[in-house]
């Protein structure tokens, strides 16, 4: 790989179709009495459906990661074969495996995850500012388009995570959206055999009805759960018994 990091022209999926071209071509190489397997710009560029100016321009980038040698004709690494091969026929754990491999051999890019590693979370912005930085780069659009390729590689790659606004190191996304558990107060009522919060006390002459509110936390569950049950089911039994007919007083009659 070389010693200065030069970021794509363009973005992750065209250098995605760039490389697939090169693959082709190594593949028709192969099948000839050829010895040599260097292609051309034109080569790449008919193979590829790619304009020859933009091939050349991601090129840098592609040496970069040691995937392609050459200056005025090229071809694939061994590295490359393989990523290239995995593009092509779309296995993503061979892409995943591959592009894994390029970034531990790459200390540019093992200095972008270590950054967000770092650092936990990044957004959009401050890592494509980041990577801007590290290649020693003006903030300019061509430049933050090539750091937004550069971070789209590495998702690939499942070197980094996202939930959409955020980047992360990869398994942190789940961690952090891991369902809570709750307790399960509905249990407890059920072994109580308590299911509704009103309670009916009638007679013959009035009806009256009594909300009743159980403000219970999970530590009231843990402490001496059974004689909280106990004393709940006591105050139920006796609010349902029936109650005695008053009797009026005798100056009322």
């Amino acid at each position: 790989m070389e010693d200065k990091f030069s970021l794509p022209a363009n973005s992750w999926d065209k250098n995605r179709q760039i490389l697939q071209g090169f693959w082709k071509c190594w593949i028709r190489l192969s099948a000839s009495d050829k010895d040599e397997k260097s292609v051309s710009l034109d080569d790449i560029a008919q193979t590829s459906g790619i304009n020859r100016t933009l091939v050349s321009a991601n090129n840098a980038f592609l040496r970069s990661i040691g995937v392609i040698a050459g200056r005025k004709t090229f071809k694939l690494t061994e590295l490359g074969q393989r990523l290239a091969k995995a593009i092509d026929f779309d296995v993503e754990e061979d892409i995943k495996k591959t592009i894994s491999e390029i970034v531990k051999q790459s200390d540019f890019l093992t200095k972008i995850t270590d950054a967000v590693r770092i650092r936990k979370s990044m957004t959009s912005d401050a890592l494509k500012n980041h990577i801007a930085l590290t290649a020693g780069l003006a903030k300019t659009d061509q430049t933050m388009q090539g750091a937004k390729a550069i971070i789209d590689f590495l998702l690939e790659g499942n070197l980094l995570e996202t939930d959409g606004e955020n980047f992360f190191e990869p398994g942190a996304v789940s961690k952090t959206t891991e369902k809570k558990t709750e307790p399960d107060f509905g249990g407890f009522f059920r072994d109580i055999g308590y299911t509704k919060p009103v309670v009916e006390i009638q007679n013959p002459k009035t009806v009256a009805t009594l909300q009743i509110k159980l403000n219970l936390t999970a530590n009231d569950l843990k402490e001496n759960p059974k004689e909280l049950v106990k004393a709940i089911r006591e105050f139920l039994e006796e609010l349902n018994k029936p109650q005695a007919e008053a009797t009026p007083d005798k100056d009322q009659k």
